[in-house]
Parts: C-alpha cells; structure tokens; sequence
C-alpha cells in the first residue's frame, strides 16, 4: 500500500490470506464491492481478526499481456491505482490457482481464501487447463481446495441474470466433483445475488474510457478516477 517493493515471506509470514485475481485495467467498483464481502465471510468463516488476514489484489504476467507483449507504463499504472487505494498487489506468473496456493503454502499454514466471480467457475472447471496433470481437473482441485483453502464466488449479475455457485453446472461428468467440493463448503457463495452489485469488468469501462462514455467515472472508486483524469491513464484523453 506504501508502494513499497516487499518481498513475499515477508508479507504473508503466518497470515491468513484473501486473494483476488484480475486485470483492474482499471479497478472497478465491483472488485472493491467483491474484496470487502469477501474479506467478512473470510473472517467469519474462520473465526479470524483483522490483524490475523492480508487481502491480496493479484496479477498474473498473462494478464498484464496487452496485444501479446507487457507494456511496462501500463502495468505500472494498473500497480498505482491499486497502492492508491491501500491494498496490497501480487504480481505472479501462476497462471493455475493450485500453483499458487502451493507457492503460499511455502510461507503460510493459515487459511486461504481465493475470491472470483461466478462467471469464472467455467475456466476453474475447463479440464483443459490441467492437461500437464496426470490426474487432471480432479488432481488440480484436489491440490487447490481443503478445509484450509476454499474458493469463495461473489454472483456475476447482469440487468438479464445472476449467476452463482448455487446455479452453476459444470459438464454432467463433472458434477459428482463439483458438488463434492461444494457440499464440503470448499466452494461457497459469499453473498445473495439481491445483494451483489450489477457485475462490472475492466475491459467494460476501459472501452468507455477509450470511447469517451462519461460513464466510466461513476464504475470506479473515487480515488482511481481522479488519478485516470489527472495522469490520463488507461487511454483517457
């Protein structure tokens, strides 16, 4: 948050950790919305104090890719806005969760939390992304979730739906897996989707920014539209 270099051991040394994955190109309202409920049920959920958690604002290198390559200004305006907001960033090149649970795991025997939107559980549940396993998905999941490691789904809620864990299918051949790591409460709904915002993406509000939609101003926190307008981040202009 100071927009300090830390390294990782001594960050979470003993913490019990609450991640979120995204691009925030920019941060958007939705992540902030998604982090602070996620960051209660944590706490909740393992009876924990607030001196006891680190809530961790993720990139991955794949998403600091823009057309192929990182584009260094960009990835270092996307690290700002989020310092500028007092939260904690990790940029890693695990581009599979269990990978980087186990790379905490190195550091931490604490709970971990990993929080996404509900849209996301199709990629979790792609068996593609674990070809290089030789138990695959079940491998994958079985190295990602325990009673210590759970994945917690915030609704992706449009003006037409909402979607949640609840609501979620994966493929029929999949479902025994995914329901046994749901009714373990290994994968859980944090919230109702009469409580969750209308769902909100970067790629959204960078395309308003781009196109000049005054819009975007009211998607992101106070904080990162001044600094978007002021150091013309993002392609404001």
């Amino acid at each position: 948050p100071a927009k300090e270099i830390l390294h990782v051991s001594d960050a979470i040394y003993k913490k019990a950790l609450l991640v979120q994955r995204g691009t925030y190109r920019p941060v958007t309202n939705t992540h902030l919305d998604v982090l602070s409920i996620g960051l209660k049920h944590f706490k909740d959920d393992f009876k924990l104090k607030d001196t006891d958690c680190l809530s961790v604002m993720e990139l991955t290198m794949r998403n600091l890719q823009t057309d192929g390559a990182i584009d260094e200004k960009d990835f270092l305006d996307r690290i700002e806005t989020l310092c500028g907001l007092g939260q904690h960033v990790l940029v890693s090149n695990f581009n599979l969760f269990y990978l980087l649970k186990t790379y905490f795991r190195q550091y931490t025997q604490e709970p971990i939390a990993i929080v996404i939107g509900a849209s996301h559980l199709d990629r979790v549940f792609d068996e593609n992304r674990y070809k290089d396993l030789g138990g695959g998905l079940l491998e994958g999941l079985g190295k990602l979730l325990d009673t210590r490691t759970k994945l917690y789904v915030y609704p992706h809620k449009t003006e037409q739906l909402c979607l949640t864990a609840k609501s979620f299918f994966p493929a029929p051949h999949l479902r025994n897996i995914y329901m046994h790591f749901k009714e373990n409460n290994q994968i859980c709904d944090i919230v109702g989707c009469d409580e969750a915002q209308v769902y909100t993406h970067s790629d959204q509000v960078h395309e308003m920014i781009v196109k000049k939609n005054p819009q975007w101003e009211q998607l992101v926190p106070t904080g990162v539209r001044d600094l978007i307008r002021t150091k013309k981040l993002f392609g404001y202009k």
